[in-house]
């Protein structure tokens, strides 16, 4: 079973899975959102746009810049998350302000800083590859600025690096400047929901008991097979799982359907809005409730449902009829089954299980009634 020995943190014997509220990953998710003019314009954005009007032109300005400049405010997101990740592996805590974080960012020696900015290790390049370049830009090879060039344009990655101690300051002065005249009055409008994702994603860890299960539930553009995390995006990559010992996992109001990953030494990190259930403050009906209502929120949950309604199955006779693994099943059956909608009997040597029509029948009058006592 997966156990929580720090807050915010579980681990089910293989991995941890960490759970982070940062103001400053926030922050930038805000201006990363601000510059992609998002379509779905969510509420948290509305807020911040209000909050913009009586930003210097200026300031506003040297946004929109860094934006267009680097990968529209990701490049430096991931310096973010990066803090985040080691102040919890240096203290414990999942929970760091924008301030604290600031004090870290100062401390960030400049090879770390290029390495994690330019997202280097999701790249195959080692550290020393980022010693060599900030001490010569000019040992980098055709194929290395290609490379990097995925994220930031070709002609400005010298340029970049021989100016990124200027850089550094730069952006630490601007950030502030937003963070003060800006996010910080948002930040307080958005933090109890974030709260209470938190405490959902925390919810779900502990039905699924698999980090694994967690991170290929994460997102449809996450295919976790054969000891390999698959990454669907525009760049795609893989992971092999082996080299995967810590999940962190940043909520966000900002960030919509996107998905965000990045790597570090053995750390995967995971930037996304989750859209998880609200359990902390519905009551314990409430949670049984979003335990069914999870269950049953799932393509492949609702076929062994089908499947299960008044005909009693195996797990090989289901894996068979899905074209999924045994043990992919499993997964699924257990979730189902920890929910109450499915119970099991033992016939000889195999394992039947069916759908618990009872519970789902009364399901309508439970919501009914929940609703009727909040």
């Amino acid at each position: 079973m997966i156990s929580a020995k720090k807050k915010n943190s579980f681990c089910d014997g293989v991995r941890t899975v960490v759970f982070h509220k940062s103001e400053l990953v926030e922050t930038i998710a805000s201006l990363h959102s601000l510059y992609a003019e998002k379509s779905e314009k969510l509420h948290s954005l509305k807020n911040l746009e209000d909050q913009l009007n009586d930003l210097a032109p200026s300031v506003k300005y040297s946004l929109w810049k860094y934006g267009e400049s680097y990968a529209g405010w990701l490049l430096i997101m991931d310096i973010a998350t990066y803090i985040s990740s080691m102040h919890y592996e240096e203290t414990g805590e999942t929970y760091l302000t924008f301030d604290a974080a600031m004090k870290e960012y100062e401390k960030i020696d400049l090879v770390t800083y290029l390495n994690i900015f330019l997202g280097m290790p999701a790249l195959g390049y080692e550290r020393s590859d980022a010693a060599r370049w900030l001490k010569d830009p000019d040992t980098m090879s055709s194929k290395d600025i290609k490379t990097i060039g995925q994220y930031i344009s070709q002609k400005d990655v010298k340029i970049f690096i021989r100016n990124i101690k200027e850089l550094k300051d730069d952006l630490q002065d601007l950030l502030t400047i937003y963070w003060n005249d800006v996010f910080k009055s948002v930040w307080n409008e958005i933090e109890l929901s974030l709260d209470k994702t938190i405490d959902s994603a925390n919810y779900e860890c502990s039905l699924l008991g698999d980090v694994t299960q967690y991170i290929a539930n994460v997102h449809s553009s996450i295919k976790v097979s054969k000891g390999t995390i698959y990454i669907q995006k525009d760049v795609p990559y893989m992971i092999d799982l082996d080299h995967v010992k810590k999940v962190h996992v940043f909520p966000s109001t900002f960030s919509g359907e996107e998905l965000l990953i990045d790597t570090f030494d053995e750390s995967l990190v995971i930037y996304y809005n989750l859209n998880l259930m609200d359990s902390k403050y519905v009551g314990q009906q409430g949670k049984e409730l979003c335990k069914i209502f999870k269950a049953l929120g799932d393509d492949t949950r609702l076929k062994i449902a089908k499947i299960l309604w008044g005909a009693p199955a195996t797990t090989q006779y289901l894996a068979g009829m899905l074209g999924m693994a045994p043990s992919t099943v499993s997964t699924h059956l257990k979730v189902m089954k920890a929910a109450g909608i499915l119970t099991n009997k033992a016939i000889k040597k195999y394992v039947y299980y069916e759908v618990n029509q009872e519970a789902l029948a009364q399901l309508g009058q439970q919501l009914v009634g929940y609703f009727k006592e909040s």
